[in-house]
């Protein structure tokens, strides 16, 4: 039986649908979208929740399952995202038929059989139970090291405000010496000014502790030993041990930032400045650390209460952070790094190393540029993101990372090689930050600058072809009303009427340059948007055609030939704007006594629009920049014209879903071809 033929066979559907139920050690469900009631499950599935057979489970609202029965918002929020991302995931608490409750994970999708609608629900069991202790000694160690490598300021202050603990970063930031600081209050290092409102949201944090930034809104500045000050975000988290309640203030410097948006090109000279400092600072202080790891493992005490402030720092850090062991195997997996890459730290502690989410051609690349740089073979895999770590060297990079999703994004990423006294290494210490914000803002920044260049070259043209265009109708009113001054008896009359004609003319004139340029602002700004109607298209043709005949030429001669269906779907009103101003084209640009040729062919679903003269023609040079604006052809210098007509044609033929095409040959003539693909619409007499 061939393939396709087997994969439709009832049997082998259900021989398959039995296989997979019985080897899938989760729980596995088919419920009818309408009623969400159970039509199919596994035999694991119903052992999940304490039944004795899958029958048992049969008709049974699946909602029922849960702890908590979700309301209609979620339902119908769950439904929607599965019409949108093909499938809903969370992590739910389910309960037994025994009333055991459980912690799952659940991902439904939907699958539709014979016109009727189905859901697809997978339960996972999530074991939850942590690991009772963990070494105190390498706890210790992973703390310190995480401290001082961290990229921002750590301060903890107890219930008084007084600090008890801050890390090197911090004492570097604020330029203090340890012992100046500790059991002082975390006001010295706030601006006066700054003091009560930091006393308000210390007493509410206290009285109702939730982790998040602080001043949200505000510039919050922080001072420094000298009395300088420099502008922070402070962001708090908390953990209570022996009843008191310890606050973990985060500090970042923004300086950087603010300055990165005055200018971009600074920018990026002092973050790499603040980089190499900051990682000289931290080689400088690697044994003050060591020093203080061996005086702190005299009290197991102390060691404990380092292990609950590695976890908080590691649970509210906003930069990623990962150990790995000497192979590279990883060893610590932070909750940012969990919510980030998408990965839960069970699934790859222990089992894989940072190559994971590395993009691997960009892994490949660096490895050939670290062999030169380094001068010996560097393997594209694990070494490249040590090797210069191993070497005593600055290892801080920019790095694409990989989601488990897919999803692709920029970072800086630093590493650092954690050794012993003997200077063996015993693992290494990466923290990455995520730069996507940074690298927006670059690409703004630069697009901007872009723009406004282009704006002001628009401005500068505009103002010299306004003031030139200008210049000749405003010429001519004067002169014919000076004449008109004069022309005061009975029998000037015909010449008075010459004169009024010349004004009305010139006025005509200042109004199609007036709203040429108000058209290219409109289109511009998006304020046009076409009007799709049924019109005849012969008879609107027509009707432009009686529009443009008091401005043919002497033996100028328009011809006009219709195919086809007559009633077409387009915009009335921009149509006749095209045709109007490529016939006006036409005849300002050939000679009099020269015939114009004008046809349109309709068949369904197409519309073409052709419109040739034996006029002057295009410059084979200046083709290319025909529908930009202001551009006029080298050949037409001494006529009017303000360069934007083409332009304006260009875009309405795109706004109705057109093309517009040019066949052009000096002092031979030019074609114009314009198609839409559109419907058509036939009247039928009645």
């Amino acid at each position: 039986m061939p393939g396709n033929a087997l994969y439709k066979n009832i049997e082998f559907q259900q021989s398959l649908l039995d296989s997979i139920s019985k080897n899938i050690l989760d729980f596995l469900a088919v419920t009818r979208k309408d009623n969400r009631k159970i039509v199919f499950v596994n035999k694991a599935g119903a052992e999940m929740f304490e039944y004795k057979n899958a029958d048992s489970l049969l008709n049974t609202l699946v909602l029922s399952l849960w702890k908590d029965t979700p309301d209609e918002k979620k339902l119908i929020r769950m439904d929607k995202q599965i019409e949108s991302k093909g499938f809903y995931s969370e992590e739910i608490e389910f309960k037994t038929k025994k009333s055991s409750l459980f912690w799952g994970f659940m991902r439904c999708s939907s699958f539709s059989v014979g016109g009727e609608e189905f859901h697809l629900l997978q339960i996972e069991k999530i074991d939850r139970a942590m690991a009772a202790e963990e070494s105190l000694l390498k706890a210790k160690q992973r703390f310190g090291a995480l401290m001082d490598y961290a990229s921002l300021g750590v301060v903890i202050i107890n219930s008084e405000r007084q600090i008890v603990l801050i890390n090197s970063f911090a004492l570097q930031l604020f330029g203090y010496q340890r012992k100046e600081l500790k059991g002082e209050n975390i006001e010295i290092l706030i601006p006066q000014r700054f003091h009560k409102v930091y006393t308000l949201h210390h007493d509410r944090f206290y009285k109702d502790p939730k982790t998040g930034p602080i001043g949200e809104g505000m510039t919050l500045f922080a001072r420094k030993k000298d009395g300088t000050e420099f502008p922070i975000e402070i962001s708090l988290g908390h953990y209570t041990n022996k009843k008191e309640t310890f606050v973990i203030t985060f500090v970042s410097d923004v300086s950087a930032r603010k300055k990165t948006e005055e200018q971009i090109i600074k920018l990026n000279t002092e973050l790499e400045k603040k980089v190499n400092e900051r990682t000289n600072e931290l080689a400088a202080t690697i044994k003050k650390l060591k020093d203080q790891i061996a005086i702190t493992e005299l009290a197991k005490g102390e060691l404990l209460r380092i292990s609950e402030f590695q976890k908080a720092v590691l649970d509210y850090s906003g930069a990623l952070i990962i150990a790995t062991d000497p192979n590279g195997i990883i060893t610590l997996f932070n909750t940012a790094a969990e919510k980030v890459l998408g990965y839960k730290a069970e699934e790859v502690i222990g089992k894989y190393s940072p190559s994971l989410w590395h993009d691997e051609t960009e892994t490949v690349q660096r490895a050939k540029r670290l062999s030169r740089e380094l001068k010996k073979e560097i393997d594209p895999g694990f070494e490249v993101y040590v090797a210069k770590s191993k070497a005593h060297l600055l290892n801080t990079d920019e790095w694409t990372y990989v989601k488990k999703s897919g999803e692709r994004f920029p970072v800086t990423l630093t590493v650092n090689a954690l050794r012993n006294e003997k200077d063996e290494i015993t693992g290494f210490l990466g923290v990455a930050v995520d730069i996507t914000e940074i690298k927006k803002t670059e690409v703004e920044l630069k697009k901007a600058l872009v723009v406004e260049k282009e704006l002001n070259q628009l401005k500068s043209r505009f103002v010299s072809i306004a003031s030139h265009e200008f210049r000749t109708p405003l010429s001519g009113i004067l002169s014919s009303i000076y004449l008109l001054q004069k022309y005061t008896h009975p029998e000037d009359q015909l010449k008075r009427e010459k004169h009024i004609e010349r004004i009305v003319s010139s006025v005509n004139i200042l109004t199609d340059i007036l709203n040429d340029f108000l058209n290219v602002g409109k289109i511009e700004e998006g304020r046009i948007a076409p009007q799709f109607n049924y019109f005849n298209l012969e008879d609107h043709i027509n009707g432009v055609l009686d529009e443009v005949k008091e401005i043919q030429k002497k033996g100028q001669e328009i011809f006009y030939r219709h195919e086809g269906e007559n009633n077409v779907l387009l915009d009335p009103s921009l149509l006749r704007h095209i045709i109007s101003n490529l016939l006006s084209n036409a005849i300002k640009f050939s000679p009099e006594k020269s015939p114009i040729h004008l046809s349109t062919h309709v068949k369904l679903p197409n519309v073409e629009v052709r419109i040739s003269d034996r006029g002057m023609g295009i410059p084979k040079q200046d083709q290319f920049h025909l529908f930009e604006r202001f551009f006029r052809a080298s050949n037409v210098t001494g006529i009017q014209g303000t360069g934007l007509g083409l332009h304006i044609v260009h875009k309405y033929v795109e706004l109705m879903n057109g093309k517009v095409f040019c066949n052009s040959e000096r002092d031979k003539g030019t074609e114009f071809i314009i198609t839409f693909k559109t419907k058509v619409h036939s009247i039928v007499s009645s």
